[in-house]
């Protein structure tokens, strides 16, 4: 029970970045292109979800496929 509260609670961009083992510099790149949709705004702090966890491993596999970043774009926006 706690690992589900643990899976839906908000996490920081730094906390993203721990779990998923990606930069928050990569992190802020990959929505600037629209790989990632941006966190929810609560003041002046961004909040992502499990959702954005697993569509930061799903880029990371498919980069690791060799897929480029423009083409993971495209197959995302497909995708929905």
């Amino acid at each position: 029970m706690a690992e589900m509260l643990a899976e839906r609670a908000d996490l920081t961009i730094d906390d993203l970045a721990r779990r998923t083992g990606m930069s928050a510099r990569n992190i802020r790149a990959h929505q600037s292109r629209g790989l990632l949709a941006p966190p929810t705004l609560r003041g002046r702090t961004g909040y992502y979800s499990v959702e954005h966890v697993d569509r930061v491993q799903l880029i990371q596999e498919l980069q690791s496929s060799g897929f480029s970043l423009e083409l993971i774009g495209r197959l995302l926006a497909r995708a929905g």
